[in-house]
């Protein structure tokens, strides 16, 4: 990965990242790989920005932003959890079979509201740490 530097930029790193493309690597490595250097990235850009501002927290705020992708899942987990775990709706199904041997029994089916909520936690749990990081450097 590597810090691009544009005709707009000051002295400050660049938040552009030029990543490595292959044919034969898989879309996943890249996004991973795309993400790991952003966080990377946007913990120097806090760091930079705290020191400029002098934040007196800014040690902790550098390392949340290098546990960006950490932050964000535990976000999207624990709001996909909660979200089925107050909203689920469970029913008890019986059903018994009209063949030789017959046997009947039940089993529960559950539903899971929190698979329509995936799409919006992965766009809003970033949003809101990046919202948090910057807001606290100013």
């Amino acid at each position: 990965m590597k810090a691009l530097a544009t005709q707009f930029d000051n002295s400050r790193l660049s938040n552009a990242v030029a990543t490595p493309t292959c044919s034969s690597c898989c879309c996943c490595c890249c996004c991973l790989a795309t993400s790991l250097a952003s966080s990377s990235l946007l913990a120097q850009r806090i760091s930079k920005e705290g020191e400029k501002h002098q934040i007196p927290n800014r040690r902790l705020l550098t390392t949340l932003s290098i546990l960006f992708l950490p932050l964000v899942a535990a976000l999207v987990y624990f709001g996909f959890w909660i979200i089925n775990h107050l909203l689920r709706n469970c029913t008890t199904r019986s059903y018994q079979t009209a063949s030789y041997i017959s046997s009947h029994g039940s089993y529960t089916l559950c539903t899971t509201p929190g698979a329509l909520a995936i799409a919006p936690l992965l766009i809003i749990a970033p949003l809101l740490v990046l919202w948090f990081l910057y807001a606290q450097v100013k």
